[in-house]
């Protein structure tokens, strides 16, 4: 599916995107302290979990691409 590629929403430069933007913003933990609250404990999302924000057709895409 190409998900590397730039102009893909899921490509490899999403997260250091993302990471840096939250700096930029001043709102990463290093500077903000206590103030931001870090995910600990969660779980992994369900297949119900997912279709609750997206379409069925999609969620059954990603199971096929994921086999």
């Amino acid at each position: 599916m190409g998900h590397n590629k730039e102009a893909h929403p899921e490509c490899n430069s999403r997260v250091p995107a993302i990471v840096s933007a939250l700096e930029k913003m001043e709102l990463t933990p290093k500077i903000r302290g206590s103030e931001i609250i870090q995910l600990q404990d969660f779980r992994t999302a369900t297949v119900e979990d997912i279709a609750s924000v997206h379409s069925r057709s999609y969620v059954f895409g990603l199971e096929k691409v994921a086999a």
